[in-house]
């Protein structure tokens, strides 16, 4: 089974530390894919995400996440990049399309999650330093549009924007949403 381990570099002791496991997956024969991690650069914080594909069949992706909070020096908060609401599920997403969340961070340790899910909507996630992610909400699109790649950046202030393709009948339309 794949997995998603992390290792952090002690600049005091200038090494790197063990390897440790993020994801929270048993033996079940899926597989992590498309890593990615931003990290405040005035905290240390760091934010996680992969997209996760279960095994057996059916094979849909769950985007999931771990954040690191340097305070406590571990993998704290698990973040929902889904818009389920079943808090039992012990897998951290839902069905997303493009393979992965795109994640951005301010130095002050504010994060968000981008993603489009499989009913070709786009969603968001933003986390206010500390604290947990704010539940999923919805960017607005044209109705019966659908959603392409999505990506999106945050600024100094922790004002995020996200970009996506939408399709619909009249063609392709680039959209545009800012978090403030």
């Amino acid at each position: 089974m794949q997995g998603i381990d992390a290792r952090r570099y002690d600049r005091q002791s200038n090494a790197w530390q063990p390897a440790e496991r993020i994801d929270s997956h048993i033996s079940d024969h899926g597989g992590m894919f498309n890593p990615s991690i931003v990290v405040a650069t005035n905290t240390g914080d760091a934010l996680a995400g992969w997209l996760y594909i279960p095994h057996p069949p059916p094979l849909t992706g769950a985007a999931e996440g771990r954040v690191y909070s340097a305070a406590k020096e571990d993998w704290d908060i698990r973040p929902r990049f889904d818009r389920s609401v079943d808090p039992n599920n012990p897998r951290l997403g839902g069905t997303v399309l493009g393979g992965f969340p795109v994640l951005a961070s301010d130095p002050a340790g504010d994060q968000v999650a981008l993603w489009a899910q499989s009913d070709h909507t786009a969603w968001a996630s933003y986390q206010y330093a500390p604290g947990n992610f704010r539940p999923p909400e919805p960017l607005r699109s044209a109705p019966g549009a659908v959603v392409g790649a999505i990506t999106g950046a945050m600024d100094l202030n922790g004002h995020a924007t996200a970009v996506w393709i939408e399709t619909a009948a009249g063609g392709d339309s680039l959209w545009v949403a800012r978090y403030q």
